[in-house]
């Protein structure tokens, strides 16, 4: 049973992770994409 609740952790930590990522990504979207249009001029 400790493999199956560590794989199962494990899973649930990768989610959290990318759940993370997805967050930041999006909020960080409208201002990166600002610095990009800026870099542009």
């Amino acid at each position: 049973t400790y493999v199956a609740e560590s794989g199962a952790r494990s899973v649930i930590g990768l989610i959290a992770i990318f759940f993370a990522l997805a967050v930041m990504v999006v909020a960080l979207e409208p201002t990166l994409r600002q610095n990009l249009l800026n870099l542009g001029k």
